[in-house]
């Protein structure tokens, strides 16, 4: 049957081929555990891993303003609730689906080189500066530029990167 995956780690949306078996899905979608997380058009739904926020997943996509951890994989559904061939066409869910960037990332990770520090380094509640700037990715475009502004200004006052970068770490969701 028809279906479409979102391929989180690729940054990329193909159709492909499954059979109506739940292990299928499972294989395609490379997890362990999953649940419906949204529906489309009233026919179709969307598979995600249920447990992408908690077992270190750090792809995402976005789809209606909320994101989600790890692959999606848009299948249709009978009146019985089983699955089927999805009816939407992948070009419309191209125009639904977007995966969230930290547009600064090249910027920060440039500073961040220059001033030594490691992205892997340690902060606050267990977060690493990579993990921040992970999270930063799904924050406000207009909260993304913030960002970066302060961290300009910290940089010209020749301050704390790192202080800033626990300040930011507070706020990152712990899974």
């Amino acid at each position: 049957m028809r279906a479409i995956l979102i391929d989180a780690s690729k940054n990329a949306i193909k159709e492909v081929e499954i059979d109506e078996s739940i292990e299928s899905v499972y294989k395609t979608m490379e997890a362990e555990i999953i649940e419906v997380g949204f529906y489309i058009n009233g026919t179709d739904c969307c598979y995600i891993d249920e447990e992408g926020r908690i077992n270190g997943t750090k792809t995402r996509f976005m789809y209606d303003g909320q994101i989600f951890a790890g692959n999606g994989l848009i299948v249709g559904t009978t009146k019985e609730g089983d699955n089927d061939s999805c009816a939407i066409s992948l070009e419309k869910v191209k125009e639904l689906i977007s995966f969230p960037v930290f547009k600064h990332i090249t910027w920060v990770k440039r500073l961040f080189n220059e001033k030594g520090i490691e992205l892997d380094a340690e902060l606050v509640n267990g977060q690493t500066v990579s993990s921040v700037l992970d999270f930063c990715s799904e924050i406000s475009e207009n909260e993304q530029d913030k960002v970066k502004e302060t961290l300009v200004m910290i940089d010209f006052k020749n301050g704390d990167i790192i202080h800033f970068m626990n300040y930011l770490a507070i706020a990152v969701p712990i899974y």
